[in-house]
């Protein structure tokens, strides 16, 4: 479940893995929350919710989050398809940066609702930058390995219908001037 780019940041020991569950008694209105890290960030790549006690899951229950990477709320209505689903989310929470979510009850009564964050601590803004700086090295051999591919389909169009040399002699030619003496 966790994303490759993040196994390889918790390989090489650049954050560590810090899943979060949250349980929240909520009134009927809307109620706004704020994930700060324990250190330098948080980043979020999931998220899952547990069924809300007692309604199970309601239209009337609803999710709204946002962070750096996602500045515009995503609303999610707390219905059955999404209890128990796991949501890929991508979003790092900072002091000056937390991640937000509002709930929103109009059930009419007062919902238990759990919540689970998957993240990743960063104990430092170094190992942040450590982290940022594998993903721009990562991103530009995926760059150069896309370029390379398009550099040889477009190679293999120039030549598609053009006779092609063949391979070298496996006996070298014989220079001007020289016999070829061969020993058997």
């Amino acid at each position: 479940m966790i994303p490759e780019v993040l196994a390889k940041a918790l390989e090489r020991k650049f954050c560590t893995y810090a899943p979060e569950v949250l349980t929240h008694e909520v009134p009927t209105g809307s109620y706004e929350f704020e994930i700060l890290p324990k250190k330098h960030g948080y980043l979020i790549f999931a998220l899952s919710r547990g069924p809300l006690d007692p309604a199970g899951y309601s239209e009337n229950f609803i999710m709204k989050h946002r962070g750096q990477f996602a500045p515009d709320w995503v609303v999610t209505p707390w219905v059955q398809s999404v209890v128990g689903t796991v949501e890929p989310v991508w979003q790092l929470a900072t002091k000056p940066q937390p991640f937000r979510y509002v709930l929103t009850n109009n059930t009419g009564a007062i919902q238990t609702a759990n919540l689970t964050l998957y993240g990743v601590q960063f104990e430092t803004s170094e190992e942040w930058d450590e982290y940022r700086a594998m993903v721009e090295e990562q991103k530009s051999v995926e760059k150069n390995t896309r370029e390379l591919a398009e550099y040889m389909k477009e190679l293999k169009e120039l030549l598609r219908g053009r006779p092609v040399s063949p391979v070298a002699p496996a006996v070298p030619p014989v220079p001007k001037g020289c016999t070829r003496v061969v020993i058997r």
